[in-house]
């Protein structure tokens, strides 16, 4: 006996289910004069969720290109302090001496020639 009630339960399942599919449960349930309505909140639904698509993507770009210039500041920084560091004159002369390189400091002062 609960084989047959299960059997016609998932017929009665399917059957709604095809009814759902074909559109015959809104003329069962009287709803065929709110059918434009149903077609207008579909498509209104589907617009709201792609445009909610649209601005999460453009969210994530944003997110990703923020990091990405931080991720920059960090290294012109880090290059600034390299360039600062370079460019005391103790530095210099030490990598001149490394690199065998004859420049340095004058020893006289510079000659103003006037004319």
């Amino acid at each position: 006996m609960e084989e047959k009630e299960k059997k016609s339960g998932m017929k009665r399942v399917l059957k709604n289910i095809k009814d759902i599919f074909q559109g015959e449960m809104l003329l069962k349930l009287g709803l065929e004069k709110y059918f434009f309505h149903v077609v207008i909140l579909a498509v209104a639904s589907a617009c709201v969720m792609l445009f909610r698509s649209g601005v999460e993507n453009t969210q994530i770009k944003r997110e990703k290109l923020k990091a990405e210039v931080n991720e920059t500041r960090i290294r012109h920084s880090q290059k600034e302090i390299e360039l600062v560091g370079l460019g005391r004159m103790s530095t210099v002369e030490k990598l001149l001496e490394e690199n065998n390189v004859n420049v340095g400091k004058p020893s006289k002062p510079a000659k103003n020639i006037k004319k």
